[in-house]
């Protein structure tokens, strides 16, 4: 296996709860009224924000208008972030893989839907990121040139950054739209990172080679990755 990629949010920071309370609050705010939970979990969860925006406000919202609306968005979830410490951490055991993928020589980064707005925000606030981290050399977001999940545009965009190619990837995920994504780029494997009573969403998809509740299982995640 020539590299890892992994999804941000939800699949290596639990923070599910903090972008739906955020999105709530954002669309109590702009429209008066929130959407219904097929739409949360279809578009809201695990899209990028121009993607939400055109399919919940407006399809032909403009570029100033997102970025009005990000701002807005993810100021809130800032704050619902900041306001649960105790949860404003890295999902149980992914530090201690990312080392062993280091000491494995195996490269690995990130491909999220999140803005910079979010990742300068994590860089400075989640104190793990800025170790592991750097859209210089393993991180793509959303800069607004590349097409949101379920488009395979990022993890291609990330595989490139890593110097390999997608179908040579294991991708960490957490989404429908991820996997579609995932999938989309050609990836060889795919773990979904899921609570444990949920994992019958992602179990037995085509492609999905595991569903895990956290990294704890290190020895499972590496002989999965092709470290023997």
């Amino acid at each position: 296996m020539s590299a890892v990629i992994f999804d941000f949010n939800g699949t290596l920071f639990y923070d599910t709860d903090k972008h739906i309370q955020a999105w709530r609050r954002f669309f109590l705010e702009v429209k008066g009224e929130i959407p219904d939970e097929d739409t949360f979990k279809n578009v809201v969860i695990g899209s990028d924000n121009t993607t939400i925006f055109q399919k919940t406000i407006d399809p032909d919202i403009t570029p100033e208008k997102i970025r009005e609306y990000s701002f807005k968005k993810e100021n809130l979830y800032f704050d619902e972030c900041l306001k649960d410490k105790e949860m404003f951490k890295f999902i149980d055991g992914a530090e201690l893989f990312f080392e062993k993928l280091a000491d494995a020589g195996i490269p690995f980064g990130v491909a999220t839907g999140s803005t910079k707005l979010n990742i300068d925000f994590y860089i400075k606030n989640l104190e793990p990121m800025k170790k592991w981290f750097s859209p210089d050399k393993n991180l793509v977001y959303d800069d607004m040139t590349i097409k949101g999940k379920p488009a395979p545009d990022i993890y291609l965009a990330a595989a490139k950054k890593l110097g390999v190619e997608a179908e040579d990837c294991i991708i960490f995920e957490d989404s429908f739209p991820g996997y579609l994504s995932a999938k989309a780029a050609g990836a060889k494997e795919i773990i979904m990172i899921e609570k444990k009573e949920d994992f019958h969403k992602f179990e037995g998809l085509d492609g999905v080679s595991a569903v895990m509740e956290n990294y704890l299982d290190t020895d499972r995640l590496l002989s999965l990755c092709g470290v023997k």
